[in-house]
């Protein structure tokens, strides 16, 4: 039996009753009229009015909802897969210097459409004063890059070209922080190498 305490009504007043409960079942719960009349309800009414009152069961199963199927999630990139501890030392400052690179666990569905190579005296520079930044799609941009493979497989490609002229902004011996981070057609982005930089001093200055 569900009981509810009394309610106190006005014969002379339009009304509508709420009831907030909790029923875990799997047939309607019907609120029988006893009286119609007005005052506290005795312990085997339920509700007093001149119609019944029936709650239904929107749902024969109790618990949480079921879980969401994954396949209707969209996927991230496996951290397991980021390169965290990456050095180049074989940048020649003054050199046009190509870095190419895979990009692994590109998720399933997922095709890379952005990538950026950042370079800054400190990692937690803003954008706006890194040393240097590329962007990059797969569309080649001439002394800028390309993402060479977009990873339909599982296994991206980028290559970032840096002009002589660029690198020449560089220290010899200097340690900068850089990272390349991506992004797929899904907006999931994730930084895939991150490290440390060291530029190498030229013997022929070319420029």
């Amino acid at each position: 039996m569900l009981y509810i305490g009394p309610v106190l009504i006005s014969s002379d007043d339009d009304f509508a009753v709420g009831i907030n409960y909790a029923y875990v079942g799997n047939v309607p719960l019907t609120i029988a009229v006893n009286s119609p009349t007005v005052g506290p309800l005795p312990p085997s009414n339920s509700y007093v009015g001149n119609v019944p009152l029936t709650i239904g069961v929107s749902s024969p199963t109790q618990g949480p909802p079921p879980p969401v199927s994954p396949s209707a999630l969209v996927r991230g990139f496996d951290p397991a897969t980021a390169d965290l501890a990456a050095s180049i030392t074989n940048l020649v400052i003054e050199d046009d210097y190509d870095l190419e690179r895979a990009i692994p666990g590109v998720p399933s569905g997922a095709t890379l459409v952005e990538a950026w190579l950042t370079i800054k005296e400190k990692e937690n520079d803003l954008d706006a004063d890194a040393i240097l930044q590329k962007i990059i799609t797969a569309s080649a941009l001439a002394n800028t890059g390309q993402i060479l493979d977009t990873g339909a497989g599982g296994t991206g490609r980028v290559l970032f070209q840096l002009t002589a002229a660029e690198t020449n902004t560089l220290n010899a011996g200097q340690v900068y922080a850089f990272d390349v981070q991506v992004k797929t057609d899904t907006g999931k982005y994730s930084t895939r190498i991150k490290g440390w930089l060291i530029p190498i001093g030229q013997v022929t200055d070319s420029l």
